[in-house]
């Protein structure tokens, strides 16, 4: 959850600077939304997942929801990669290749 607190105001920023207006209360439903999958551990591991969930919550129009994936996907390739996340275990071990015999 930290990483999505750490994360999440750039992505207001910019979306801000792209005319896209998001007001506090749709913003506080992002959080609410985040803290009820939290609680019910689902929250996404990757922050790439979040983007057809909170689409809906911050953008009031088919053309605005297009303009945001746009800019999410710019906000998420500047992301540290320690903030993206891979929602990979590191510890799983790593997938080989299935052989066709």
């Amino acid at each position: 959850m930290a990483r999505y607190h750490r994360a999440l105001p750039g992505l207001a920023v910019l979306l801000r600077g792209a005319d896209l207006p998001v007001g506090p209360d749709r913003w506080q439903n992002v959080y609410d939304l985040l803290l009820a999958l939290d609680a019910r551990g689902r929250l996404p591991q990757g922050i790439a997942d979040l983007e057809p969930l909170i689409a809906p919550l911050l953008c009031r129009s088919a053309r605005e929801q297009e303009r945001f994936g746009e800019l999410f996907a710019r906000w998420l390739a500047d992301l540290e990669p320690d903030l993206r996340g891979s929602g990979e275990e590191t510890d799983a071990p790593p997938k080989l290749p299935r052989l066709r015999g």
